[in-house]
């Protein structure tokens, strides 16, 4: 994230903000805004029902850095040779990003050493590495699945969006030099507008094709840069908004908007795309109408909200590294627990800020910013060893060895050709082999639902000719079974669902198993589940069969056994699973078992398969880990699958 402002003499890169004609050198309210957008962060991560959207913060920071960096640049265009053009801008940007990263970096490396197990220090020097290089928004990329471990444990995937920015700075220095060069400087405005605009185009498609690359791609997201940096080029060119009461006014409605977004609007399914436009633009606003403006003097520019604006990079990088280290130390920290992770957080940013970023960038000695690149060299290095050779500091026990091995469900659920992921597939993408699993002539059992569903397809399958079924599955991720079109949040749920409603008028199975991760709230679950009772009876299907849940072992099997010591180093067979999930867990077993039985559903309760009062299987074998109960804190194992559903039987079809 790009500073307002930087200690050094006249005629240096950094310096000041932009000047234009309302405003000639620092503008508080640019920091105040750099608050506004941390603070959005700081409350999204730590309490994420509380503001839904808050992570829009990071797309003020965004516009901020596109602004900020472009003035920068171009005002040193014409004033300095191509070389020391480059060479400044990039030292200035070591002295500013580099002295926070590499504490942080180096924290989190140490932290790990001696707190996580190999698997989970391999997946953090991959985060360290991909942040030394600047790449962290392509390793989330690479690692985002369906099935892939909570971000509440990984340190440092906040680090994407700094990614991001930088290298923003990579492409942004050069296009501005040889296109000024070009066209004499005189049509920067329009450039950054095509460009803007291109990117927002791709972002919108990318956004509904594939939400995840559209999420980390600097494709998708350069548009918020430039939008900042369109800003800046009028600024430069001497235009700018007229100070009054009209500016005050759009000032106003433009900060009260990007709050309104985070509280209210904005919705993380379809962002970025046309969504953030509600961000970048109000942020624009801010900064175009907002110097001299009554929310300057009176609110972003007060020394408070400054100061807070002035430590937000370091704590943006300190306050989710001290979350996820809270929640690894204990995965449901009370609400008063995370305040504090969070005013640790701020304390650490400060210290950050004050005794170690502002007296490196004090200095005019190149040598400040050569040792820097070479600590960051040597962190890239270890890095990149550390995750070759799975170091780690933690001695293991075989057991815990065992535990730390990786298992992956998706061959087992069929994942991509019948449990589809409905961020990047549609309903065509079922292959033959989801409506050919059994000899033609049995009657058709069809598996309807989400990965919830998906996880029986193991058991039902090893039944074989004993089932008395043709198995047919229809599952997609994060789609439970609906009749109203009301995941359109979801990718291509809707879509998904409606094809599988016209499979079943068209081919009336005899036997539907549903199941999926309903509606908290129990009133409008009953509704959900009775509608599509409903709407399956009409189309001939004689035996519906509603899966109950299954024990949630939150946030994870796997990493709660980890960190448990059992005699003689050997896995029990049961557990009580966590005091944060079971009850809720047994009120819904209980409900859907009530509910099935007033609507004629056969109820198959995992609940009463896997448990005996409060304790519950946390395994079904002693092959670790694909002998566990869970793959991650509630989706079955194949062996678990079988295990619960091997007795299971289906009553035949009458006439």
């Amino acid at each position: 994230m790009a500073e307002t402002r930087v200690v050094g003499r006249a005629g240096d890169l950094d310096g000041l903000a932009p000047p234009s004609p309302a405003t000639t050198g620092y503008r508080p309210d640019i920091d105040g805004l750099r608050a506004l957008a941390v603070g959005l962060v700081l409350l999204y991560h730590g309490f994420p029902s509380f503001v839904p959207g808050g992570f829009i913060g990071v797309d003020v920071f965004f516009v901020i850095s596109g602004y900020l960096i472009t003035g920068i640049l171009l005002r040193a265009r014409d004033r300095v040779r191509a070389r020391r053009y480059f060479l400044d801008f990039y030292e200035r940007r070591v002295r500013r990003i580099f002295p926070a990263l590499l504490l942080v970096l180096i924290a989190c490396g140490t932290y790990g050493w001696f707190r996580l197990f190999p698997a989970d220090y391999q997946n953090l020097t991959q985060y360290i590495a991909g942040g030394a290089s600047f790449v962290d928004n392509l390793v989330v990329w690479s690692q985002t699945n369906y099935f892939d471990a909570s971000a509440a444990t990984k340190p440092l995937i906040h680090l994407w969006s700094l990614a991001i920015e930088e290298q923003f700075y990579i492409v942004w220095p050069l296009l501005i030099l040889v296109f000024g060069r070009l066209t004499r400087g005189r049509f920067y405005p329009v450039l950054f507008a095509v460009l803007a605009v291109s990117s927002l185009a791709y972002s919108v498609v990318l956004t509904s094709t594939d939400p995840t690359a559209a999420y980390y791609s600097p494709f998708s997201r350069g548009w918020e840069l430039a939008a900042g940096g369109l800003v800046a080029a009028m600024h430069t060119r001497g235009w700018s908004a007229k100070p009054g009461r009209r500016a005050d006014v759009i000032t106003i409605v433009a900060l009260l908007l990007i709050v309104a977004g985070a509280l209210f609007v904005v919705d993380s399914a379809h962002f970025p795309g046309w969504e953030a436009l509600l961000p970048v633009v109000a942020t624009a606003a801010v900064i175009w109408f907002g110097a001299g403006s009554i929310v300057d003097r009176r609110l972003l520019g007060t020394r408070l909200i400054v100061t807070l604006g002035l430590i937000s990079y370091p704590l943006y990088l300190w306050h989710w590294v001290v979350l996820t280290f809270l929640r690894i130390e204990d995965p449901a920290p009370p609400g008063w627990l995370t305040l504090l992770a969070l005013v640790v957080s701020v304390g650490l940013a400060a210290a950050t800020y004050f005794l170690l970023e502002l007296p490196l960038r004090r200095p005019r000695l190149r040598t400040v910013s050569i040792s820097l690149l070479a600590t960051m060299g040597a962190v890239l290095t270890f890095a990149l060893f550390a995750t070759t050779m799975q170091w780690s500091g933690v001695a293991l026990t075989s057991t815990q060895k065992a535990l730390s091995n990786t298992y992956n469900p998706q061959p087992a659920y069929r994942y991509r050709t019948c449990f589809l992921d409905s961020a990047t597939q549609t309903a065509s993408d079922f292959t033959p082999s989801c409506a050919a699993d059994g000899p033609a002539g049995d009657p058709t059992l069809l598996l309807w639902g989400d990965s919830l569903t998906a996880q029986l397809y193991p058991g039902l399958e090893s039944r074989g000719r004993a089932l008395g079924y043709r198995l047919v599955q229809r599952t997609a991720s994060s789609c439970p079974p609906e009749l109203d079109n009301q995941y359109s949040d979801r990718g291509n749920c809707n879509e998904i669902n409606a094809s599988t409603r016209a499979y079943i008028r068209k081919t009336r199975p005899a036997a539907v198993v549903i199941n999926g991760r309903w509606p908290d709230d129990e009133t409008q679950r009953n509704a959900q589940i009775s509608a599509i009772s409903v709407f399956l009876r009409q189309n001939g299907v004689k035996t519906v069969i509603l899966v109950g849940p299954a024990p949630d072992w939150a946030p994870d099997l796997r990493g709660i056994l980890i960190r448990e010591t059992f005699p003689h180093d050997t896995l029990p067979l049961t557990m009580t699973p966590p005091a944060s999930t079971w009850p809720g867990t047994q009120a819904e077993d209980a409900s859907l078992a009530a509910l099935s039985a007033r609507i004629g559903a056969e109820y198959l309760s995992l609940v009463a398969r896997l448990c005996t009062g409060d304790q519950c299987r946390i395994r079904v074998s002693g092959d670790i880990p694909a002998g566990l109960v869970a793959s991650d804190h509630d989706h079955l194992t194949a062996q678990a699958s079988r295990f619960v559903l091997k007795d299971f039987s289906v009553k035949p079809p009458l006439g």
